[in-house]
């Protein structure tokens, strides 16, 4: 057995077609595009409202304990 999942969670990623259009990008399907997309998008303004954004979000909300896991899942195959 090399690992046993730990929860039964799905982590998911929700993105803007209409962001990702205007800045010549196809959706991610690996960490490492990911990455190539957060780096291209980060410091942009996405909304509208003249202020730089985040190239990606992970949610941390306190009444959920969870949230590192998100984290987890994106660092864990570069470990």
């Amino acid at each position: 057995v090399v690992a046993l999942p730990f929860t039964g969670s799905i982590i998911q990623l929700f993105y803007r077609r209409d962001v990702l259009a205007a800045a010549g990008l196809a959706p991610p399907r690996t960490w490492e595009e990911l990455l190539v997309m957060a780096a291209a998008l980060n410091g942009t303004d996405m909304n509208g409202d003249k202020q730089p954004d985040y190239g990606v979000c992970i949610s941390r909300h306190e009444a959920c304990p969870y949230s590192a896991f998100q984290l987890l899942a994106v660092l864990a195959p570069h470990v």
